[in-house]
């Protein structure tokens, strides 16, 4: 027979986000983590199964941490620097959820973008190929395109953000609606975004500048179907009384992209939706939002009341 695993009797608990164990039976339990490709791990100082998975679950959030403000927020809520719990008039819940350390994070672009700037500027483009052209059936000059934008915005310290949707219906060549936002602070003219827009899209599809002007290969989605005027280049400012309508009317201008047309004649595996950085957060996002509802679950439980969500939710 062979030598036994001195190891096997070793507790060993897989959480969504690292995991508890023992490196004694009967001793105290560890939690063991990677940051950023890097292992650690942190006595939780228990010998106690149930209270080791808990105190690592209350260490999660900190791991998934993004930024230095929400880790020293977490740890202030720990040490009881600050309260966690309290009784709050109504108009002023939001407000305190908004600062809360357990709070979701942001799970809609422009959600994310008011958190980090005071003023979002937001535009929509549509990019359309000259009628002429022979264009391939791949994103290529969409996406060199949008790259090149992105970085000229971000060297210039304008925190792009861009979703996006191919279409293709009754046209030759497939056409691109974007949606595109930027440090209102720091940019609030949509017509020098177009300019931008239009000068990679000229540089990759190899014609005059001129040409894409002329032709509105860049078009700014400022006419409604039936020709009438449409605002485009809304600017959502923070802590405003027109903030809620502002982002409702964004949700509005930006929902269009998330259509799908059963009549597109786009392949299906060909990609048709686009997002920057924002959407590979997304799964983070998710994961803190599910965190914030435990806890509200708890918290309720615990008082006897029975759960409900947070409206919005």
């Amino acid at each position: 027979m062979g030598k036994r695993n001195k190891n096997s009797d070793l507790k060993k608990i897989k959480l969504e986000t690292g995991t508890v164990y023992q490196t004694e039976k009967g001793g105290n339990y560890y939690f063991r983590y990677q940051i950023r490709g890097d292992r650690k791990c942190v006595s939780l100082k228990t010998r106690n199964l149930d209270e080791a998975v808990r105190k690592a679950k209350d260490l999660v959030p900190i791991v998934q941490a993004t930024s230095v403000e929400v880790i020293s927020n977490h740890v202030k809520a720990a040490r009881n620097l600050v309260k966690k719990h309290r009784e709050l008039a109504l108009d002023k819940v939001w407000e305190t959820y908004s600062k809360h350390p357990d709070k979701a994070t942001p799970a809609t672009m422009h959600e994310d973008m008011t958190e980090r700037h005071s003023k979002v500027l937001v535009a929509r483009f549509d990019l359309r190929y000259p009628k002429d052209h022979n264009a391939d059936n791949s994103n290529k000059d969409f996406s060199s395109t949008m790259q090149a934008v992105c970085q000229e915005f971000g060297r210039k310290g304008y925190d792009p953000q861009y979703v996006a949707r191919r279409e293709q219906v009754t046209s030759e060549n497939q056409h691109y609606h974007v949606g595109i936002l930027l440090d209102g602070n720091k940019k609030r003219s949509i017509n020098a975004v177009r300019e931008t827009i239009e000068k990679h899209w000229a540089n990759q599809l190899d014609i005059p500048l001129e040409e894409v002007q002329q032709k509105a290969l860049v078009y700014p989605c400022n006419k409604a179907p039936d020709g009438s005027p449409r605002e485009n280049g809304r600017m959502i400012k923070r802590g405003t009384w027109e903030n809620h309508k502002q982002k409702e009317e964004t949700m509005r201008q930006l929902s269009y992209l998330a259509k799908v047309d059963k009549n597109d004649l786009t392949p299906s595996s060909t990609k048709k939706f686009f997002t920057s950085q924002f959407q590979k957060d997304y799964d983070t996002n998710m994961q803190k939002r599910e965190y914030w509802r435990e806890q509200y679950r708890r918290k309720k439980e615990s008082e006897g009341k029975t759960y409900s969500r947070y409206p919005g939710y």
